[in-house]
């Protein structure tokens, strides 16, 4: 799946990670699982 995401460059990374952290309410739980999810892409 993440090699689909980088093949289809940046914006799908953006919104691969959007998807996964959007629905979090508090605001420090969501950047906190953004940033592990984005670490985990990279």
């Amino acid at each position: 799946m993440l090699v689909l995401v980088r093949a289809a460059g940046v914006q799908a990374g953006v919104r691969f990670l959007e998807f996964f952290a959007s629905n979090i309410r508090n605001s420090k739980t969501r950047q906190a699982y953004a940033h592990a999810v984005g670490e985990f892409l990279t």
